[in-house]
């Protein structure tokens, strides 16, 4: 498929955090005859296994599937649903369409000319906020409990020329550009032995690529993220601009020969890439996976995204395009001459 199909797929899918496994089962089948074995581990990853000749390291690529969300607190009295919203700016929230299981509703809030003395000017939190899921207690009782999960409704969709904007694309365009990377090496001999790992909790922890780093014990690993896209008014020191390609992270949490083989394996491909200086905390499953154990070579592949944790998130196709590209040229670059080069730098 390409970029825009994968997008369009893997949107419609949406998973919250710890309750991934609906759609990685989704994933799993659409994948079946792009891999030799597959199958969920105890964190709640999914692992796609490709065998390569038997004497090459473990390459482990991991993008995490879940997202943010909006999750029920509390049924009131009317249908209305008292909602948390981690990580999403409570401001974007009011007027928002949601999907709850099978109910589609809004968020609201009390209109202006009502609401209380001196709070004309203030911003809603989200604990002032409810969602209307337009049936009554009963019926909403019956299909929502507290602690499940809403997700913004947006639909998925193309914006302008080669962009695309949809909700969850932070890290749906990491998936779809592994999953891009995966159909290219189908038929072809590896010498690496790869493992596409489509983690869990990334957005509570970093929760299962911790777990797959210590059950697996790769001997590289990459994370492929998205990152700061720059907009309007964005740090420009802060941010990267669509449509230039992948990012490559250099930084204390990438390492340095293997951060060098993926840049010079987009050059040998002759494709677009960008330098991201991540100076700390890369805020990414890299940042896990690189101190399990004894230590793993880590680096780090971002696809810039707009409008981080809101229900339109834009990314440029051909940067996951790009980004697919990159995966499959390293795993087929990646032989002993390339590893000994990395793992001795």
């Amino acid at each position: 498929m390409t970029a825009a199909e994968w997008l369009s797929w893997l949107t419609l899918r949406p998973a919250a955090s710890g309750l991934e496994a609906g759609v990685l089962s989704e994933i799993e089948a659409a994948c079946a005859h792009l891999v030799d074995e597959s199958g969920p581990d105890g964190a709640g990853n999914l692992v796609l296994r490709r065998h390569g000749g038997g004497q090459g390291p473990l390459l482990l690529i991991a993008a995490h599937v879940d997202q943010v969300c909006l999750w029920a607190k509390e049924i009131l009295p009317g249908g209305f649903v008292r909602i948390s919203a981690p990580g999403i700016n409570p401001a974007l929230l009011a007027g928002t369409r949601v999907r709850a299981g099978e109910l589609l509703g809004v968020v609201g809030m009390t209109p202006p000319h009502l609401r209380r003395p001196g709070a004309e000017g203030s911003q809603p939190a989200a604990a002032d906020l409810c969602c209307d899921l337009g049936e009554d207690e009963q019926v909403v009782g019956s299909q929502l409990r507290p602690g499940d999960p809403i997700f913004f409704a947006s639909q998925p969709s193309g914006l302008g020329e080669g962009r695309f904007t949809g909700a969850g694309l932070d890290n749906r365009a990491g998936v779809a550009a592994c999953l891009g990377a995966l159909e290219q090496l189908s038929g072809q001999s590896l010498w690496p032995e790869l493992a596409i790992v489509l983690t869990s909790s990334e957005e509570v922890g970093l929760v299962g690529a911790a777990a797959t780093a210590a059950s697996l014990k790769p001997d590289l690993a990459v994370a492929v993220d998205v990152t700061y896209g720059q907009g309007l008014d964005t740090p420009p020191d802060l941010s990267l601009p669509l449509g230039h390609g992948p990012a490559i992270g250099r930084g204390p949490n990438c390492h340095p020969g293997f951060e060098r083989f993926l840049a010079r394996a987009a050059r040998q491909s002759s494709l677009p890439c960008q330098v991201e200086l991540l100076p700390g905390h890369s805020g990414t499953d890299a940042w896990a996976m690189q101190i399990s154990g004894s230590g793993v070579r880590t680096a780090t592949v971002s696809i810039p995204l707009l409008y981080m944790h809101t229900p339109v998130e834009v990314v440029a196709l051909a940067d996951v395009q790009w980004s697919a590209d990159l995966l499959a040229g390293a795993v087929m670059r990646l032989d002993a001459d390339s590893y000994q080069e990395i793992v001795t730098w």
